[in-house]
């Protein structure tokens, strides 16, 4: 990956994929690797895609 990718995701995303920061964030109690932290980023948005569709399924009722 790219510098320039690495930073337009982390601008996007803030500090979760940055698992080297210091500033004691979540992610310094649980240090991942990048690939891990992308994978639980995607695991987060289809959960909550999943969500939004059943909630809407249950609105149409």
């Amino acid at each position: 990956m790219s510098d320039d990718t690495k930073q337009k995701i982390n601008q996007h995303f803030g500090t979760l994929l940055d698992y080297r920061n210091p500033k004691g964030t979540f992610l310094k109690d649980f240090p991942m690797t990048q690939q891990q932290a992308i994978k639980e980023l995607f695991n987060m948005l289809e959960f909550a895609y999943r969500l939004e569709k059943t909630k809407r399924k249950i609105d149409d009722i």
